[in-house]
C-alpha cells in the first residue's frame, strides 16, 4: 500500500501547481535540464551551423559527451540506491562487449557509448522524485509546432536548421548520401536525407517526413511513443487529458510518417489493461515474437518476403545471420553487414546474444525495484519493434527521456531492501 501511495504522490500531473519547476526539487530540475538539453542537442547546433559558424563531428561528440558528463554529476549528487541484480545484468553486458572484442581485435569506443548512455541516464532517473508532466508538455507542444513548420512550411524549417547541411558535415554517411543524390556539395540546402520517399508518405500527409527539432523522422515518432508509455504511468488525469496526448503523439507520428511507430503507440494504449497483469519477469516473450518472425519470414523466403516492406526490413537482418552464422551470432563481429539498418545486428555485432539479452533486460526492466509490469513490457515492445529499423533507438535523442522514465518508475526504495534476499545496495 505504501508504494501504490508513493507512485501516486510523484506521478499526479493533473494537479501540478501553475508554475512548472515550483514542485521540483533541485535535483528534479536538474535532472530535466540535461534531458532538455540532450532532446535540443541537434536542433540547436543546426541552427548554430546555419546561421553562426560550421559544425563538425568534433563539436557534436564534444556536446553530447558534456550533456552525458553532466547526467553523471548529477546521478552522483542524488540519492540513488543500486540493487545488486542490477550490477549482475550490467557485468554480464561488460564481460559480454569485452569478449567480443578479445574475438575480434576491435576496440568499438562508438558500440561502449552507444551502450552505456542507457544506464547513465536511468540511474539519473532514479535519483528523480519526481518528473513533471507540464515541463515536457511544454517540450511536446514545441515539438508538434515545429513538426509542423516542417511539414507546411519546409523552407521555412530548412532555412532555420537546414537538415540536409548539419547531417551532411557531421556524419559519414550522410555525406555519401548528399554526394550520390546531389552530385555536387557546394550548396547544401534541404531536409534530411531520408525524408522524402520516392513513393511519397505512406500515412498520405504531405509530400515529405517530418523531423521536427530532431531533424529526422525516426526520433521524432519515438520520442512520440515514449511520450506515450511515460503517459500511461501518470496518474490523476481525465478521459479529455488522455485523448489530448493520444492525439499529438499520433500527430507526430502521422507528420513523420512513421507507421509501425504509430502501430505501436495504439498497441501500448490498448493493451495496457492486459500489460499490467503480465509479470514483468516475462518481459522475454517480446524478443521470442521477433524471433518467430524471422523464422516464419525464412519460411517464407522462396516467396521472395522483400516484395513487402516487413520482410525487406527483416531479410535486412536475417541474410547477415544466415552468412555469418551461428558462431558471431554467440560472438560478434559480423563480417559483410551493414548495421546502420537492423539494431538487433548493431547489438549481436558489438557484444553477442547473451550481451543483447542481457542490454534488453537492462532497458526493460530498469532499476528493478518496483515491478512495473506494463512500463517493462511497453518498453520491450519498442525496444523489438525499433531495433528491426535501426539503431536510432540508441541515440541521446530519445535515450534521455526514456532513461528518466524507467529509472524513475522502476528504481528500489530503500524500505524494499530492508532484510530482503539479493537486495543489498550500494548508496552513491
Amino acid at each position: 500500500m505504501h508504494n501504490f501511495r508513493y507512485v501516486r504522490s510523484v506521478t499526479a500531473g493533473a494537479s501540478e501547481p501553475t508554475s512548472i519547476v515550483s514542485s521540483l526539487r533541485r535535483q528534479d530540475i536538474a535532472a530535466h535540464l540535461v534531458v532538455t538539453a540532450s532532446i535540443f542537442m541537434n536542433f540547436g547546433l543546426a541552427i548554430i551551423n546555419a546561421h553562426l559558424f560550421s559544425v563538425n563531428k568534433t563539436i557534436v561528440s564534444g556536446c553530447q559527451i558534456f550533456i552525458i558528463a553532466v547526467a553523471v554529476a548529477v546521478t552522483l549528487n542524488g540519492k540513488l540506491i543500486i540493487a545488486d541484480r542490477l550490477i549482475y545484468i550490467i557485468s554480464i553486458v561488460v564481460a559480454a562487449i569485452l569478449t567480443t572484442m578479445l574475438y575480434t581485435g576491435d576496440i568499438d569506443l562508438k558500440f561502449i557509448h552507444d551502450i552505456f548512455i542507457f544506464p547513465i541516464f536511468i540511474a539519473l532517473g532514479a535519483t528523480v522524485s519526481k518528473i513533471s508532466l507540464r515541463w515536457f508538455t511544454a517540450i511536446l507542444i514545441i515539438i508538434v509546432a515545429v513538426a509542423l513548420i516542417d511539414k507546411y512550411l519546409p523552407e521555412l524549417y530548412k532555412y532555420i536548421v537546414n537538415p540536409l547541411s548539419y547531417y551532411a558535415k557531421t556524419r559519414d554517411w550522410a555525406l555519401l548520401t548528399a554526394k550520390q543524390q546531389l552530385g555536387s556539395l557546394s550548396n547544401l540546402s534541404g531536409l534530411y536525407v531520408g525524408a522524402e520517399r520516392s513513393v511519397g508518405t505512406y500515412l498520405g500527409v504531405g509530400t515529405h517526413r517530418s523531423g521536427s527539432i530532431f531533424l529526422e523522422p525516426l526520433s521524432l515518432s519515438y520520442f512520440a511513443v515514449l511520450f506515450m508509455i511515460y503517459l500511461l504511468e501518470v496518474r490523476g488525469r481525465s478521459l479529455l487529458q488522455n485523448l489530448f496526448y493520444i492525439l499529438l503523439c499520433s500527430t507526430l507520428c502521422v507528420l513523420s510518417d512513421t507507421r509501425t511507430a504509430l502501430v505501436v503507440l495504439l498497441l501500448i494504449v490498448m493493451l495496457r489493461p492486459m500489460l499490467q497483469i503480465i509479470p514483468g519477469r516475462v518481459v522475454l516473450v517480446w524478443p521470442l515474437i521477433l524471433i518467430a518472425l524471422i523464422v516464419i519470414a525464412l519460411a517464407l523466403g522462396n516467396l521472395d518476403m522483400r516484395n513487402f516492406d516487413l520482410g525487406y526490413r527483416l531479410s535486412l537482418t536475417i541474410d547477415p545471420l544466415i552468412d555469418n552464422g551461428l558462431v558471431h551470432v554467440f560472438m560478434g563481429g559480423f563480417k559483410n553487414a551493414i548495421f546502420g539498418d537492423s539494431g538487433v545486428l548493431y547489438l549481436l555485432n558489438g557484444c553477442g546474444i547473451v550481451g543483447t539479452i542481457a542490454i534488453y533486460v537492462l532497458i526493460t526492466r530498469g532499476m528493478r525495484g518496483t515491478d512495473c509490469n506494463a512500463l517493462s513490457h511497453s518498453v520491450g515492445i519498442f525496444i523489438v519493434v525499433a531495433a528491426i529499423f535501426g539503431s536510432a533507438f540508441l541515440s541521446i535523442k530519445t535515450v534521455s527521456f526514456a532513461g528518466l522514465i524507467i529509472g524513475h518508475f522502476t528504481k528500489l526504495q530503500s524500505s524494499q531492501s530492508n532484510g530482503k534476499r539479493g537486495a543489498s545496495v550500494v548508496k552513491v
